[in-house]
């Protein structure tokens, strides 16, 4: 308390102030006298403000000669970069505490622009002004050195735009902004799509140059108001302000995405990117920056789920399903290997009639949430970095179970995990001594598509180890002719879509007889019926898999299908066999539809053909003359089959004859009722025909035949005795 009224008293400030005016006084006569030897540019003025002296280094800074500057203004000096009021304020400060110091725009006397740092001082005798003294440092290098440095610090080195940190920034300030006026703001997450091929393929150059060229374009769909940053990699993000609603927004958006899907001239390369774009709109969905931020990127990523190229707004249940794809990832990290497990389908081989093998399905046991679909959980895995570790312990399990079970075995390899080195050695440490024909690995088109050199150095050496290679969900991604042709691929498997819906009947066709010119095995899969199984081996196909066989299996019943096998088990492929002539491939006959007594079958096969006559007819010019023609003929065919049939079933005391009679009676009024039907109106749909008749037959042929068939063979009944 006592040293501040002793620092405060008038008396030590009036010592203070008549030390200053004579440090002052002192200094003024030194530069007066020796001006030259300062380094600093010094000017003394007049008290009315005129320049009295001047220094060399003052010379050499402003191009002026010291008898240029003598009697005239400072003003000499003034570059125009500062408005009035700054003069004001800087000549307010001298005179009430007769110092100002600061940074000074000048211009010298070529016109160029230059930044001082200048320290001015009022020269004092008692209290008349009688000198100003201004000491002058050029900072033009060190002010741009450091505009440098903070413009990096801030903003992106290969784009010039704000980087994360002015972006957050400046969506602070604009949350403050749109908090005081009521008002909303947009926050956007701009990721390119797939723009790891462009670096991967083509290099980092042009990935450079593409990320500089779509910068130029995001800022050409902005207005002046807005915010575009890059984030680093591929990833952008923008802030929109002073919209009127979500179509304004919706309109940004449509438009930035079509201007940067548009194609560009590259260092001789033409290439195409799309993008995936999130939105956050504050106050709705957040009212912090990070908030803001986190939900477009969760957007953004939403939008790349939905197929990319498009954009979304974040909702909650976007959000939901980003936190729970974050809980599953979590939870998958520990659940590999311990709460994984493999189901096996087994493949049946149309060629040898055989057990071709079993394809390996990894399945997650969730202690809470009970078995888990790959469908759930393998994106996470590849999207998460998990999925070369999940492949691997796939592989190595299903390698062990081979050995256990003798039963063939398919694998699917992510592309992940044919980027590996030694992916090789440990497919060789898997087997473990066994024959590699006996495995076969699965990769999907997208494997090959990034780099196509490595991929099939890769493929060849995996070939060296005698494992065989499938091509899975052929048709469905970019499926590259030349690429088939140039891989050592065994097999090419035929999607699910494809095999579900009978308009895909020439698509199939056609890959099984493109398969066949390359040598080249085809499995189908998804195969769900019968009339399915009959129309791929009548049309060439060699191998299928569905629920029409099995399902997938766990690891039990695998076992007891391998020891009790519905067709033998066979050790390695078969070749093919030639392709059946069929007039419709739909009313084919199939191996599967025996029942064990060759006369019931050869009967079965009679009437298919009568069947498929019947569906010429139907094509016919005389369509409705020849089709009563064949109609006859198949209802006599029948009653014969039925009585036929129904005679050994009365002879051998069989138990469900009152069941499998009433089926009969059921197809004799059917075809009665048709044969009426297509006598009085020959308009009738015929082919719909076809189709219903043999349905029944099928369904008959598994339901019922299949099993007064075993029942024969039980009692020893031969196909000779049944004549």
């Amino acid at each position: 308390m006592g040293s501040l009224l002793y620092r405060n008293s008038p008396l030590i400030s009036l010592r203070l102030l008549t030390s200053l005016t004579i440090i002052r006084a002192g200094l003024a006569q030194h530069f007066r006298s020796h001006p030259e030897n300062a380094a600093e540019g010094i000017v003394i003025t007049s008290q009315d403000n005129h320049i009295i002296s001047a220094n060399r280094a003052l010379e050499g800074l402003t191009g002026f000669r010291t008898d240029e500057m003598l009697g005239r203004n400072p003003r000499l000096f003034a570059s125009r970069c500062h408005p009035r009021s700054f003069f004001r304020k800087m000549w307010q400060t001298l005179h009430e505490i007769g110092h100002w110091q600061g940074d000074i725009w000048n211009r010298k006397k070529t016109g160029e622009e230059y930044l001082v740092h200048a320290n001015i001082s009022v020269v004092r005798t008692g209290e008349s002004v009688t000198n100003y003294i201004g000491l002058m440092n050029d900072i033009t290098e060190v002010s741009r050195t450091m505009a440098r440095i903070e413009h990096m610090a801030h903003h992106d080195f290969l784009t010039g735009l704000p980087n994360r940190s002015l972006v957050e920034d400046r969506i602070g300030q604009a949350l403050g902004r749109a908090e005081r006026n009521r008002s909303r703001l947009a926050v956007m997450f701009i990721d390119l799509d797939k723009f790891k091929a462009v670096n991967d393929t083509l290099g980092h150059k042009v990935g450079d140059l593409l990320l500089q060229e779509v910068a130029r374009r995001i800022q050409d769909c902005l207005r002046a108001t807005d915010t575009v940053s890059r984030q680093g990699g591929d990833e952008f993000v923008l802030l929109l302000e002073d919209f009127n609603d979500e179509a304004d927004i919706t309109h940004a958006a449509q438009k930035l995405l079509a201007a940067i899907s548009k194609p560009c001239r590259i260092d001789k390369h033409t290439v195409t990117t799309t993008s995936s774009i999130g939105i956050a709109i504050y106050p709705t969905d957040g009212e912090f920056v990070a908030d803001l931020l986190k939900h477009a990127d969760v957007a953004m990523y939403h939008a790349k789920n939905q197929g990319r190229n498009n954009f979304q707004f974040f909702t909650e249940r976007i959000n939901a399903q980003a936190l729970e794809d974050m809980m599953v990832e979590s939870a998958l990290r520990k659940a590999i290997p311990g709460d994984l497990l493999l189901h096996y389908q087994p493949q049946l081989c149309l060629v040898s009639r055989s057990v071709h093998g079993v394809e390996a399905l990894v399945r997650w046991a969730h202690p809470e949430l009970g078995i888990i679909s790959p469908a759930r959980f393998i994106p996470i895995a590849e999207e998460a970095g998990l999925i070369c570790k999940l492949g691997e312990w796939v592989l190595q399990e299903a390698c062990r179970v081979m050995r256990s079970t003798g039963i063939n075995m398919s694998v699917n390899l992510s592309p992940l995990q044919l980027t590996q080195s030694d992916i090789v050695a440990k497919v060789a440490e898997a087997l473990d001594g066994m024959a590699g024909y006996r495995l076969t690995l699965e990769i999907t088109e997208s494997a090959f598509i990034n780099d196509f050199a490595a991929t099939k150095a890769t493929l060849m050496a995996l070939k060296k180890l005698g494992v065989n290679l499938a091509l899975d969900d052929f048709g469905t991604g970019y499926s590259s002719l030349s690429y088939l042709y140039q891989l050592p691929f065994d097999y090419l498997k035929i999607d699910q879509s494809f095999i579900r819906d009978q308009n895909n009947v020439p698509i199939v066709l056609a890959i099984i007889e493109m398969a066949n010119k390359l040598n080249i095995m085809t499995v189908a899969e998804g195969v769900e019926t019968p009339e399915q199984m009959a129309f791929l081996e009548a049309s060439g196909c060699d191998v299928i898999q569905g629920y029409h066989f099995s399902r997938p299996l766990p690891l039990a019943a695998l076992t007891d299908f391998a020891e009790d096998p519905p067709y033998e088990v066979a050790s390695k492929p078969r070749i093919k066999k030639p392709l059946a002539e069929a007039s419709n491939p739909l009313l084919a006959w199939s191996f599967t539809y025996e029942t064990g007594h060759a006369w019931i079958d050869a009967q079965h096969q009679e009437l298919i053909r009568i069947l498929s006559r019947f569906d010429a007819s139907t094509r016919s010019g005389e369509k409705k003359t020849e089709s009563r023609m064949v109609m006859k003929a198949l209802i006599e065919y029948v009653r014969g089959h039925f009585s036929f049939e129904e005679g050994l079933m009365h002879e051998h005391a069989y138990p469900d004859i009152g069941e499998h009679q009433v089926q009969h009676l059921q197809l004799a009024d059917a075809l009665a009722s048709y044969d009426l039907q297509l006598k009085a109106n020959p308009q009738i749909n015929l082919q719909q025909l076809v189709v219903s008749l043999h349905g029944w037959l099928i369904r008959h042929i598994h339901s019922s035949d299949k099993k007064l068939g075993k029942f024969l063979k039980k009692r020893g009944v031969s196909a000779l005795q049944g004549q």
